[in-house]
């Protein structure tokens, strides 16, 4: 009896989540992707303020953050940049924790307000 009620659980999920996909595609999906090369167009943004290779980046609302990186083959960045996607204007943020991972890291937010960095690399030796 037990592995009927969650089979017929299972199933009304499904079927939800089945539905929601479908709306989710109606709405946005297809109104996003129908696009064809011609549609997009590339621009030169501002100079970020120096080099950082293998840095994490993520895009919250209108900025992009980018998270340590390297400088050069043997230095390591503990610093924060953001661009501001509006008005194109590269800011310092506060820097890594000193144990904080300085390549490499997983990232990912909350959508709204939080931007989590997930283990990574620590130093230049990778």
């Amino acid at each position: 009896m037990k592995v009927g009620k969650l089979i017929r659980k299972a199933l009304k999920y499904s079927h939800t989540l089945e539905r929601t996909c479908e709306n989710f595609e109606d709405r946005r999906h297809l109104h996003a992707w129908n696009r064809t090369s011609s549609d997009l167009s590339w621009h030169l943004g501002p100079r970020a303020p120096f080099a950082l290779v293998e840095g994490s980046s993520h895009q919250l609302k209108n900025k992009i953050y980018i998270f340590g990186g390297y400088r050069s083959l043997d230095v390591v960045s503990q610093e924060t940049l953001s661009l501001d996607l509006e008005t194109e204007i590269w800011q310092k943020q506060a820097p890594l924790p000193e144990a904080a991972a300085n390549t490499h890291s997983g990232i990912t937010s909350d959508g709204s307000e939080y931007i989590f960095l997930i283990s990574g690399q620590r130093g230049e030796n990778c």
